[in-house]
Parts: structure tokens; C-alpha cells; sequence
């Protein structure tokens, strides 16, 4: 599957949805919106540990592998597509964990720090 320009949204979603696990195998990334989307769609992840991928991908909601180790990706994702249990329970972890990305509440936490460091201590 391809896709040449933008998609709404809600065509992204339903890709996310038929997805058993996300792979992102990028070598340079910083925080990936790919990443959180397919989180936020409730897809268990692999991904290479770049930017702030290993931050954010723990053990409970998929796997990480050392950036350009193609082996060790292929290893890590034969291994959770065998433990479909694993698989659900990192599916549920996942679409919470998005939810701390969100957009809204990120902005509104800046927002707080902001005020906070600027008015100073007290």
C-alpha cells in the first residue's frame, strides 16, 4: 500500500485498525506522530530506537531494536506475532499511553509550566 499526498484522517484510522503491529524502522527520527497514532489506533509497536522512540516504547506496549539492526527487528516481531495475548494487553496499553501525547492536554501542561516559571518560586 501506497500513499501519494495527504489522507483524511479517518482513512489513516481504518489502516491503523487492520494493523496486528506497527513497525516504524526509520534510522533518524525525533518524536514520530506516526508512532503515536498508531498507538493512539491501539497497534502494538516495533520500532528502532531513535529519537525519543525508546522514551516512549516500553515493554508494555511493544518492542524496541538498535536503529539499522534488521535482524533484531525481524527477531522482535516474530516474537510478539507469536504471543497473541501479549499482543492484545499491549494494544489496550498503547491507546492509553497516546492519550499523554495528545495535543490539547500537552499544551495545556505547557501552558501551566510557563505561568509557573515565569511568576516564580512561591
Amino acid at each position: 500500500m501506497r500513499f501519494h499526498g495527504s489522507r483524511p484522517p479517518e482513512e489513516i484510522l481504518r489502516f491503523y485498525h487492520k494493523f496486528h503491529v506497527f513497525v516504524l524502522s526509520s534510522r533518524s527520527e525525533g518524536l514520530p506522530m506516526a508512532l503515536l497514532e498508531a498507538m493512539s489506533a491501539g497497534c502494538p509497536v516495533v520500532a528502532s530506537e531513535v529519537g525519543a522512540v525508546p522514551y516512549i516504547v516500553e515493554e508494555e506496549i511493544g518492542r524496541t531494536f538498535p536503529s539499522e539492526d534488521h535482524e533484531a527487528g525481524a527477531r522482535v516481531l516474530l516474537e510478539l506475532l507469536q504471543d497473541p495475548e501479549a499482543l492484545l494487553q499491549m494494544s489496550y496499553t498503547a491507546t492509553r499511553k497516546a492519550r499523554k501525547f495528545d495535543i490539547t492536554r500537552m499544551c495545556d501542561e505547557y501552558a501551566r509550566r510557563y505561568v509557573k516559571y515565569a511568576t516564580g518560586p512561591g
